[in-house]
């Protein structure tokens, strides 16, 4: 009301994604023993309270959704996906469950209201994006499946090569692409 509908009310909030790998984390690669119950349990009641909170928030007037996303980016890090896989961990497995999460949280939202979400690798950290669409590559998937209307990716101006995979950005979404650095 106080705009008079010139700006949009937008909400910001880390991605569901980051929960479930966080619990991941602390559970060495066995959420089962954090959750006792099964992982699509778990991954269900992480979507469905995130759901819950942008129905809530849009009925407050918020009709922008950002998830901020350090997951996906975090499944681009070689050394971190190494450690994973030391620990037990299916990639593959954890690749879906990751977008899972993402896309079950958006699910039933009014189409009225925009889903985004901003793929990075943490503070200061722009993961090396790979476009070739190896199983173990999460970006081809995450781009090409996820239920969300904008993507916000920062890239690394000196990779060339790293642009390319927003060839698997599906026709009609918006992506706004990181270039300058904030410091």
């Amino acid at each position: 009301d106080a705009v008079a509908g010139r700006a949009k009310c937008r909400q910001t909030l880390p991605s569901p994604a980051n929960l479930l790998l966080e619990i991941y984390a602390l559970s060495d690669g066995r959420p089962q023993t954090l959750y006792p119950a099964p992982i699509d349990t778990l991954i269900s009641d992480i979507a469905e309270a995130y759901r819950q909170t942008a129905l809530r928030l849009h009925e407050l007037g918020c009709n922008s959704l950002q998830y901020d996303d350090t997951a996906l980016g975090l499944m681009c890090d070689d050394n971190y996906t190494k450690r994973l896989l030391q620990g037990g961990v299916n990639l593959i497995r954890l690749h879906g469950e990751l977008i899972a999460v993402i896309n079950r949280s958006l699910e039933g939202l009014p189409d009225s209201m925009e889903k985004s979400i901003y793929i990075s690798g943490g503070d200061n950290v722009v993961p090396e994006w790979e476009h070739i669409d190896y199983p173990d590559n999460i970006m081809p998937k995450a781009l090409s499946s996820l239920d969300v209307d904008k993507f916000f990716i920062p890239f690394d101006l000196g990779n060339d090569y790293a642009i390319q995979v927003l060839r698997h950005v599906p026709q009609g979404k918006t992506v706004v692409l990181g270039l300058a650095d904030a410091h």
